[in-house]
């Protein structure tokens, strides 16, 4: 009984010391939760090999003969086998045509160079030679600057010296025009008085003639004397307006040379720049310097568009000049004309005159057959005299001052508008200059080094995949053996599945080194490729580690239990001493492999839809939620193109931390 009682307390004893101890073990996970939350794990941002495999398992197996062919499809140039040749591995067996595949190649390198300039001319911006550079871009800048300003205050002096010289040329043609309307009409009624007056003497001579008549013919020779000395004066007020007109046209022309010597001097200080700056590119040794090289192609593209500029504001110019003198020689023939007029309407004022004075005189002689014959005439010719005076003159002055002036406002505000587009040329020009220099003397930000070198490694990863091009363009034995079959002959298309019937290119025979036999998954092999390496594990001899080749990817499916799947062949490159046919191995074929690439574990990637997140932990452990691009997506890491450094820390997904809502771009 008192054992059973000791049995009991024993027993009790235990279970309370069982639950004091579980109660102090939730007590300290619950407490450490509660006041210590768990750390974020991290991980570094690395740079090494970012690689991608599909694995599957197999059986090593002894095969009588192995079919090869191109990993793509290509034009055969060159075949170095025959049917009963004997070939070893690595062997050279069949080549095809290269070339697209050396010019990307070619294209992909260029690129990598392209790439890594960039890089070194941000890291580089201020050398000695492009600060110097930087320095007489802008002098030359300032000085085109200057001459600009120089030529559109010329051009806006001769406009504002034009506007007052067509101004005055309008007053003069309409003060001319008002006095050959007003010497019109002066002449229209000496026509009439004149054939009064000859009418007057015809019938004194039938009548004879009283003192109060011979009175009123002195009067008559008076007045048209009167009219002589009028056609005179106007026949000099013509002549001075002639003589004025001809100085402006002058002064007109003048100033349209002087715009066209303007212009031929911006046009040669601009070339002279051009001259100096090809030059200095001519010199420059693309090797050596290449930045200062691009800087001066620059330069020289920049300055090549600012020469043409003045090239064109010159032809304007010398074509102004032809306008001017076009418009001198029109309005020196129309002063001409108006002078022959003046001139023309002195001479009918004499001949006026000389009729009246022969008419008074007809009249105080007496009346003869020959007397009123002449007195006949002279009414036919008062009569004549009366219908001209009477048309209006043909010439309009004042219409063609008036156009003169349109045409040459119009003129003057073009060649003043092409002076203030230079200016502002020149003034961005020099702008542009001042502003690279700042740029070129300001360090490059993170993110654009940042910038910079992702676009260096993506350019490499292109050139590392048209590289692989190019060497899958030969076709080399992957085991020793005998060519039983050559498919194709030179020029024919084959790689790829260009063969009918999956037969393959060439077939090896008496083959005596073992391969892996192996099926992929439908999603599996439709991303390999002949030619991809791959990496074999027997099973049975676990620290071996075995290279190998595809060689062989069936064309059809194997459908078993509604599993598809493709068959695959793979050559051993080296094999270990005592492996046997019917072994087990697991095939890891790289698909895809990216080296000296940015990367971090996949585990610390979070795929959002389209757009690629990390969180990142700076050195305080505050997190922050940041935007990246990502490349290609390995065997448990990924490639970042952006948005990360080398170094940086990343939290993996998986702790216990939860990212921020809020979203940041890619800083570095």
């Amino acid at each position: 009984m008192n054992k059973m009682r000791r049995r009991t307390w024993v027993i009790n004893g235990g279970l309370a010391a069982l639950l004091l101890l579980l109660g102090s073990i939730t007590f300290g996970v619950v407490g450490r939760s509660i006041d210590e939350p768990e750390e974020i794990r991290t991980v570094a941002v690395e740079r090494g090999s970012v690689v991608a495999t599909v694995s599957a398992s197999g059986e090593l197996i002894a095969p009588t003969d192995l079919v090869l062919d191109f990993a793509t499809g290509g034009r055969l140039v060159e075949v170095l086998v025959q049917p009963g040749d004997r070939v070893s591995v690595g062997e050279v067996l069949a080549r095809l045509d290269d070339t697209d595949a050396l010019a990307q190649q070619a294209s992909a390198r260029a690129g990598v160079t392209a790439a890594q300039a960039g890089l070194d001319r941000l890291l580089n911006r201020l050398t000695p030679a492009r600060q110097s550079l930087g320095g007489s871009q802008i002098a030359a800048a300032a000085q085109q600057v200057e001459a600009a300003q120089a030529v559109l205050a010329r051009a806006e002096g001769v406009a504002a010296a034009n506007a007052v010289l067509y101004a005055e040329q309008v007053e003069a043609a309409r003060i001319q025009a008002q006095r050959i309307e007003a010497d019109r009409l002066d002449q229209v009624a000496a026509a009439q008085a004149n054939l009064e007056a000859a009418q007057a003497v015809y019938d004194q001579l039938w009548a004879g003639q009283t003192r109060a008549q011979r009175a009123v013919g002195d009067a008559q020779i008076a007045q048209a004397q009167g009219a002589v000395d009028a056609a005179e004066v106007a026949l000099e007020e013509t002549e001075d307006v002639a003589d004025a007109n001809e100085r402006a046209y002058d002064v007109q022309v003048d100033a349209a040379d002087d715009a066209r010597d303007a212009a031929d001097f911006m046009l040669g200080e601009a070339e002279a720049v051009l001259a100096g700056l090809e030059d200095d590119l001519a010199d420059c040794d693309p090797g050596a310097t290449p930045d200062l090289c691009d800087d001066l192609e620059a330069a020289v593209a920049q300055q090549e568009a600012l020469v043409a500029q003045y090239e064109v504001a010159l032809n304007e110019a010398k074509i102004a000049l032809d306008d001017a003198i076009e418009d001198r020689r029109q309005g020196e023939e129309r002063d001409e004309q108006a002078v022959a007029m003046a001139e023309a309407q002195l001479v009918q004022a004499e001949l006026a005159r000389d009729l009246v004075q022969a008419q008074v005189e007809a009249g105080r002689e007496a009346a003869t057959a020959a007397s009123l014959a002449q007195a006949a005439a002279q009414i036919q010719l008062a009569q004549t005299q009366l219908a001209q005076s009477m048309r209006a003159t043909d010439v309009n002055s004042l219409d063609l001052a008036e156009a003169t002036r349109d045409t040459g406002l119009a003129r003057d505000a073009q060649a003043t508008a092409v002076a203030r587009s230079q200016l502002a040329q020149a003034q961005r020009s020099l702008e542009l200059a001042e502003a690279q220099v700042l740029v070129n003397e300001e360090p490059p930000s993170d993110a654009e080094v940042a910038a910079a070198t992702a676009q260096v490694d993506q350019a490499q990863a292109v050139l590392d995949r048209a590289t692989r091009l190019v060497e899958e363009t030969v076709l080399r034995a992957p085991v020793t053996g005998t060519v039983a079959r050559v498919g194709a002959d030179v020029g024919e298309y084959v790689g790829g599945g260009a063969l009918a019937g999956g037969l393959g290119f060439i077939r090896l025979t008496d083959v005596g080194d073992l391969i892996v036999e192996v099926q992929f998954s439908e999603a599996d092999a439709i991303r390999m490729a002949i030619g991809r390496p791959a990496a074999i594990e027997i099973n049975a001899r676990p620290e071996s580690q075995v290279n190998g080749t595809v060689i062989r990817i069936d064309p059809t499916a194997t459908v078993v239990n509604q599993l598809v799947t493709y068959g695959a062949r793979v050559a051993l490159t080296n094999v270990p001493e005592g492996v046997r046919p019917g072994q087990t191995v697991t095939v890891d074929v790289i698909i895809d492999e990216v080296d000296n690439a940015l990367y971090v574990p996949s585990s610390a990637v979070e795929q959002v839809g389209d757009e690629s997140y990390v969180t990142v932990v700076d050195e305080t452990g505050e997190p922050t939620r940041r935007a990246v691009r990502i490349g290609l997506r390995g065997d448990g890491t990924t490639q970042i193109l952006f948005g990360l450094e080398e170094g940086e820390q990343v939290a993996r997904v998986g702790s216990d931390y939860v990212p921020p809502v809020d979203l940041v771009g890619g800083g570095a």
